[in-house]
């Protein structure tokens, strides 16, 4: 099957009205996040005392947290909540994302489009806030840690929510940016809901506190949406972006991206599939570069 744009004429230029149902439920989420925190709260979410802004945020939720953190972990054996929670990790899920290639170049390029807003979103929402994560102000007792205790001022926005639902965002609003019917739309909720659980992993770790994970999931979702839309807006640029002349530059990333994977495994203490699965997506890349002529400039 060919992969050239001219075949998918439903990647036009998005309109406004596309645009705002896109961005209306993220941006929607974010402030209902702020508004029930600062009610909540008695409005020390507001406040310029710091201390009480982030006491305010994690106390709301320390009940929630500890009792979800216990059920998750009991739900699926730890090794398993792990290499979910690994997934987050966009050196390990961009690769497996960029397996697009084979099938739809227009999703890689739309991951590619999506990483400078999803890398500055999560910098300075981390930057800003300073929340502290659940082991700096929770007896480590008194919750389940799976792997590394992450006990730093970094909780708030939770950085794998942004990799997840970016990639998750990107994938659907190329694919299925207007669902017509019942399949579409299941398809659509299955893929929600998958990436849902895959956020919830890092509360099952022991690492976020749950409103962490709504605003990381939101702000992911804009850069997923501002990554597919400017693959929509200007829809030359990937073309060139994979032509053969740039395999030179992407065929010893992916080599070298392959190499620090296969490293990272001697790191870990559980059995990590996704981070061989991420080493072989990268592999597969470079197949794909030397296989395909199609994007070459005649």
């Amino acid at each position: 099957m060919s992969n050239s744009l001219e075949e998918n004429p439903h990647l036009q230029a998005w309109s406004w009205r596309q645009w705002c149902v896109w961005l209306c439920v993220p941006v929607m989420i974010l402030a209902s996040v702020k508004l029930a925190v600062w009610l909540l709260g008695d409005g020390t979410l507001v406040q310029a005392n710091a201390q009480a802004h982030d006491h305010a945020y994690w106390l709301l939720q320390k009940d929630v947290f500890v009792q979800l953190n216990a059920t998750l972990a009991g739900i699926l054996p730890h090794a398993v909540w792990y290499n979910l929670t690994l997934l987050g990790d966009g050196a390990i899920l961009l690769p497996l994302g960029f397996l697009s290639l084979y099938w739809r170049p227009q999703i890689a390029a739309a991951l590619i489009a999506t990483l400078p807003l999803g890398a500055i979103l999560s910098s300075m929402g981390k930057a800003y806030f300073s929340m502290p994560r659940p082991a700096a102000v929770l007896d480590q007792t008194e919750f389940v840690i799976i792997g590394e205790t992450l006990a730093g001022h970094s909780s708030l926005p939770s950085g794998h929510s942004i990799t997840y639902f970016a990639v998750l965002a990107a994938i659907l609003a190329v694919c299925l940016a207007k669902p017509t019917n019942k399949n579409q739309w299941l398809a659509f909720a299955a893929a929600v809901g998958l990436f849902m659980v895959l956020c919830l992993s890092r509360v099952a770790v022991g690492a976020h506190w749950p409103l962490d994970l709504l605003v990381g999931a939101s702000l992911g979702t804009i850069a997923g949406v501002g990554g597919a839309g400017l693959t929509r807006l200007r829809p030359s640029w990937w073309q060139k972006l994979f032509g053969l002349r740039r395999r030179f530059v992407f065929v010893p990333l992916f080599l070298m991206w392959a190499g620090i994977l296969f490293g990272r495994v001697a790191e870990t203490h559980f059995f990590v599939g996704v981070i061989y699965l991420a080493a072989i997506a990268c592999l597969a890349v470079v197949a794909w570069m030397f296989t395909q002529y199609q994007f070459e400039r005649k």
